[in-house]
């Protein structure tokens, strides 16, 4: 079904992977808003 990842990807100050965290989202169950300032 269609849906939304998401991958949001933490590196520290000499470009070493602190950690990552991957999501998944129904088309349903998200609405996704851009603010432009």
């Amino acid at each position: 079904s269609p849906g939304l990842r998401i991958a949001r990807v933490n590196y520290d100050q000499h470009q070493r992977l602190i950690d990552c965290d991957l999501e998944f989202w129904r088309h349903d169950a998200i609405h996704v808003g851009v603010d432009v300032v």
